[in-house]
């Protein structure tokens, strides 16, 4: 059974999923609008910002800053990846917490080297090329993970988040991002 079909009438995702159904403006069916809510037209998904971290150093825990200034092909000011291939590391708050109820551990923001710490998105919905948007700050998706093979040596208290949940992205357009922050999975690139 798919996404939330249970939520609809018996029969009604095939009515809506057939050959025959209605677009509506900006491309989405009415199932789609049903999934994602009245915020489907920019965004299919949104969370917040849990924490902004930074870290001057590699190879040590980022601290929660409150707020930072990110910038167009250089990431987070004053981090030490800024500059970097995978200029932003965004991981979910929500796994975080998982490890956290699993290990007994507590995790600080910024634990595991993220430089934004993002609650409320869906992991499977995020994947390469997307963009997501924070305030002004526009965040093109470019790696979910890291390579098999690739060397990690990072970590907190034994434990590493990044090589599998890491989701890294590039600054495309630059601002100010703060804790609590709406983020946005938009539908396209701007």
């Amino acid at each position: 059974m798919g996404a939330a079909a249970w939520l609809l009438p018996f029969g009604t995702k095939e009515i809506l999923t057939g050959k025959g159904y209605e677009m509506w403006a900006g491309g989405l069916s009415f199932y789609d609008r049903f999934l994602f809510g009245p915020h489907a037209e920019g965004a299919i998904l949104k969370g917040k910002i849990a924490a902004v971290c930074r870290s001057a150093k590699k190879g040590f825990p980022k601290q929660d800053i409150l707020s930072g200034f990110f910038e167009k092909g250089q990431a987070l000011f004053g981090d030490a990846h800024a500059g970097t291939e995978k200029e932003v590391s965004i991981l979910l708050k929500e796994k975080v917490d998982q490890l956290s109820r699993k290990t007994g551990l507590t995790f600080p923001a910024g634990a595991f080297a993220e430089n934004l710490l993002v609650e409320g998105l869906d992991q499977d919905k995020l994947i390469p090329g997307q963009c997501l948007k924070v305030g002004k700050v526009i965040l093109q998706i470019q790696q979910v993970g890291k390579e098999a093979g690739t060397q990690h040596s990072y970590q907190y208290q034994g434990y590493s988040l990044l090589p599998h949940f890491g989701i890294f992205a590039k600054v495309i357009q630059s601002g100010m991002v703060k804790n609590g922050a709406e983020v946005e999975l938009l539908n396209s690139a701007p």
